[in-house]
């Protein structure tokens, strides 16, 4: 397998922007690992058929396990792993487990380090606190980070408030710079890009062997900025 960070965030963003929130989304029936639509090689056609019949008010608490119409935040991050790492429906690991142990999951898999503490992020780690996780794109100068998950309404590209508190953060601006010009529809509807401080503090980190992720296009030493540009880039 010769892929590298550049194509796991690239992955990451094929359901930015036309893939709702859906509680359960991403799990098996039994609710206990990854269901159909999280060992499907590429996007479901169902999720932006729902993306697109909903609007501004969209309330997920109304589409509770409606499976086929979306994701929630560990089907999602499991569906990157498996669509990074697998080439069959349905017949690769299974990458979806509770938020706060999809972490853990991954370091058991020897994929990289699991660390409950975090002092500074690159782009690439996956991070998990008790109900939530999600892919980091960067850190900004202002200590704000820009990342990708799928949170209420749905998956999309976010930014954190800067270290200092401030909410309008240059992480903030660029994620709505970039759904703005790269998902104008999300936009229209869902245009709020910002999450609190607690995606600074109440999170654990995981990052990848360089082994397994390497960074052939130097990610790390890149802008948030450049990297959405690169990852976003098509062809």
């Amino acid at each position: 397998m010769n892929k590298s960070l550049t194509d796991f965030l690239r992955t990451a963003m094929e359901p930015v922007g036309s893939t709702m929130y859906i509680w359960g989304g991403g799990w098996n029936s039994e609710d206990n690992g990854a269901g159909e639509d999280a060992k499907i090689i590429g996007v479901n056609p169902n999720w932006k058929k729902f993306f697109i019949s909903q609007d501004s008010d969209y309330d997920y608490k109304e589409h509770r396990y409606e499976h086929g119409n979306g994701l929630d935040c560990s089907g999602y991050v499991g569906w990157v792993m498996y669509n990074f790492f697998e080439d069959k429906n349905g017949a690769g690991s299974d990458y979806v487990t509770n938020a706060k142990n999809q972490g853990k999951l991954f370091a058991e898999m020897g994929l990289g380090k699991h660390s409950k503490e975090f002092s500074g992020v690159r782009p690439g780690d996956i991070m998990t606190s008790n109900d939530h996780v999600y892919i980091v794109i960067g850190e900004c100068t202002d200590g704000s980070i820009l990342f990708v998950h799928s949170s209420p309404p749905g998956v999309q590209i976010c930014g954190t408030p800067a270290k200092s508190g401030l909410y309008c953060s240059c992480a903030v601006e660029l994620a709505k710079k970039y759904t703005q010009k790269c998902f104008p529809k999300w936009y229209k509807k869902f245009s709020n890009c910002r999450r609190g401080m607690s995606y600074l503090t109440d999170f654990s980190r995981f990052r990848w062997y360089p082994e397994i992720m390497p960074d052939t296009d130097e990610l790390y030493l890149k802008t948030p900025g450049e990297i959405l540009e690169i990852i976003l880039r098509k062809g």
